[in-house]
């Protein structure tokens, strides 16, 4: 029956089924993501346009961040869904939102006109999840493009889009790909001649940032950015509240009595998180026992009942067992007696040379 349903789900249902108990985890984690100082940091080391610019420039640029409210299936972008926040709304319709989107005004300068940026930000539990994680980046962006049409864009004035970045915070990352940044865009290659192209092939931009794990032992091949740093201890599950808090501040982040909320909150769900995780370990490893004990007891009763001249049709059909399974033990009985036998023929063989005065092997090895 499981399989049936499993079957049945569309893409948001699978995201809601996958969050189970993550859910209110990940909302406190993305609604803490959301604060302008972390964008801030994110668009300095990820965003072309503000590298050279600093935290405390690039905050006033930012409009306020939508989260969980944003759909990103065509045709319903420009009506906001609004309730808790999930990537799925409704399992049935399949309405899957960006984490965070919003808008941000990169200033002109040197005679240069200023200009917007369409930025979606998605927080990921691990960079492998079934699927290229690049390509649903792609797909993001590419509705960022589209839904631009008949609000920035009338007719055909392409030329009014704005540039789209689609980026992706992947935790639990391994240590041979954690604290590493990419970024991929479209460019351009002459196949046949050479001009001057100065075509916008760079309108989706996707970056991926990959922060190791706790679970990870040992350190990552890469040394981490001061970015890597603020996120890796924000979403650490081995650093306490007060610890993340400390960490934040002494990296620049100006921590409120909101953001405090947001971070104990934050840990106590992961609390919880890791103890259902134990308590299904434990149940999980009760179970394994338990099988394993009966196991063990079938396979002494069979090897009983054979000792005692029953054949395995017999006690397949007495015992209700599967006949392969007793013919397995069967096997198995008869190559420990073969052995058993072979050893002490060894023995005997040995003892006789030695009365012969003969030499002879060791008994230790028989």
């Amino acid at each position: 029956m499981k399989k049936k349903w499993s079957k049945r789900l569309n893409h948001a249902g699978k995201q809601l089924a996958a969050a189970g108990k993550r859910a209110p985890y990940d909302k406190e984690a993305i609604n803490l993501l959301k604060n302008k100082q972390y964008l801030a940091w994110i668009l300095k080391d990820c965003v072309s346009e503000f590298s050279g610019m600093e935290i405390d420039e690039i905050i006033p640029c930012i409009d306020t961040p939508k989260v969980g409210t944003v759909p990103v299936e065509p045709g319903l972008t420009n009506s906001f869904i609004t309730g808790e926040l999930t990537e799925s709304k409704i399992i049935k319709e399949g309405i899957v939102t960006y984490d965070i989107r919003f808008t941000v005004r990169v200033p002109g300068n040197r005679g240069k006109m200023s200009f917007n940026l369409l930025i979606d930000l998605e927080l990921q539990q691990k960079e492998n999840p079934g699927y290229d994680i690049v390509s649903r980046g792609v797909l993001y962006g590419g509705r960022m493009l589209s839904e631009q049409m008949g609000r920035e864009v009338t007719g055909d004035d392409y030329d009014k889009l704005h540039k789209v970045y689609s980026i992706w915070i992947c935790m639990n990352s391994a240590l041979s790909r954690a604290n590493t940044i990419t970024r991929y865009f479209m460019g351009h290659d002459m196949i046949a001649g050479s001009i001057e192209d100065n075509a916008r092939a760079d309108l989706i931009q996707v970056i991926v940032i990959r922060l190791p794990g706790d679970k990870h032992k040992g350190k990552p091949a890469n040394k981490p950015t001061k970015l890597m740093e603020l996120l890796s201890a924000t979403f650490s599950r081995e650093l306490s509240a007060e610890e993340k808090l400390e960490k934040v501040e002494e990296l620049g982040i100006q921590v409120s009595e909101e953001m405090r909320g947001q971070v104990n909150t934050m840990c106590n769900l992961s609390q919880g998180i890791y103890d259902e995780g134990v308590r299904k370990g434990v149940r999980k490893g009760v179970r394994k026992g338990l099988k394993k004990g009966r196991n063990l007891e079938r396979s002494s009763h069979i090897e009983r009942m054979l000792k005692s001249g029953r054949s395995p049709e017999e006690i397949s059909e007495f015992c209700e067992y599967p006949l392969k399974e007793v013919y397995m033990v069967n096997d198995s009985l008869k190559m420990l007696l073969s052995k058993t036998a072979e050893k002490k023929i060894a023995k005997q063989s040995i003892l006789k040379q030695r009365i012969a005065g003969e030499p002879t092997g060791d008994l230790r090895h028989c």
